[in-house]
């Protein structure tokens, strides 16, 4: 999944796309106009931010890889020591990078996610039903909101 933000003076508008044997597919799109808008300076610098989360018969484990042309790679492996499901996996995961990236000084960030799940209960297209997941996704947006992006 890729999330793709325009903005502008007058407005903003993002498009949550998949990609499908090449071609980039719009799934959810949002357009808003800024009335009275406040602004301040933004760092330039972005980073991409990879996680992956996974789950085998006796562990949980995770990936997160940052990624900036300008300075290089940041790579971790995480053991998780709790039992947890793959989708729970892919949130720690995600958690885990937002938190690196934080401590990092990072305050822009391309997030990449290969859960569609998370994703989509991420940005609001997915309902969590779930109280531990309901609590996971609470603790990512809460998160996101420290960065500028």
């Amino acid at each position: 999944m890729w999330i793709y933000l325009a903005l502008s003076e007058e407005a903003t508008s993002t498009v949550l796309t998949r990609k499908s044997k090449g071609t980039h597919l719009p799934v959810y799109y949002t357009s808003r106009l800024l009335q009275n808008a406040e602004y301040e300076a933004v760092e330039k610098e972005v980073w991409d931010l990879f996680v992956d989360g996974s789950v085998a018969e006796k562990w949980a484990g995770g990936g997160v890889v940052l990624k900036n042309s300008e300075k290089g790679d940041l790579k971790f492996a995480i053991r998780f020591e709790e039992p947890l499901s793959n989708n729970e996996a892919e949130y720690e995961a995600l958690l885990c990078g937002l938190k690196i990236a934080q401590e990092n000084g990072i305050r822009r960030i391309r997030v990449h996610c290969d859960s569609q799940l998370v994703v989509e209960q991420v940005t609001g297209g997915y309902e969590a039903k779930d109280d531990r997941m309901k609590k996971l996704m609470q603790k990512v947006r809460d998160q996101l909101s420290a960065f500028q992006n």
